[in-house]
């Protein structure tokens, strides 16, 4: 499953970076209200919360609709970390010259399974070629993690 998932992205990433007046990279931090640990006891103590960070290849088709692959590393202690790869269809509505909503739904695999995400948020273009955005992000169907993510892109 791994190396299908890879497969995919590598022949995406190849055919983005070949029409590169669509191509975007960027990178996203975020946190979720999911706490990072639980210890059971005679109650049930929970803190902390989940970290995440997330690189991520688009290329948009026009200015409403694009691809996206992700690479997410979810840090949930110092000893407890996860990984896993998201690609995404991403539908974009402008809002203002330099600020557009979206939404996403896409598929997120870890190599042992793979799960349904969704998300939307905000971008706000500083320029041409820079752009901000915050993102809400679903991982995980019905009972995964929400994560709240601010981030930067670069187009090329």
């Amino acid at each position: 499953m791994r190396a299908i998932t890879l497969a995919v992205l590598l022949v995406i990433a190849h055919a983005a970076w070949a029409a590169d007046s669509g191509v975007y990279l960027g990178a996203s931090l975020g946190v979720s209200d999911t706490p990072a640990r639980c210890e059971e006891d005679l109650t049930r103590r929970c803190e902390g919360n989940l970290l995440g960070a997330r690189a991520f290849l688009g290329y948009a088709l026009n200015r409403q609709f694009g691809i996206e692959a992700g690479l997410n590393a979810i840090a949930a202690s110092s000893d407890s970390n996860g990984s896993a790869i998201d690609l995404s269809a991403i539908a974009s509505a402008p809002l203002s010259e330099r600020v557009a909503a979206f939404g996403r739904l896409g598929v997120v695999g870890d190599g042992n399974h793979a799960d349904l995400t969704y998300g939307a948020g905000l971008r706000f273009d500083l320029e041409e070629k820079a752009s901000l955005r915050v993102e809400w992000l679903h991982y995980g169907g019905g009972s995964g993690a929400d994560f709240i993510f601010l981030g930067v892109l670069n187009r090329f």
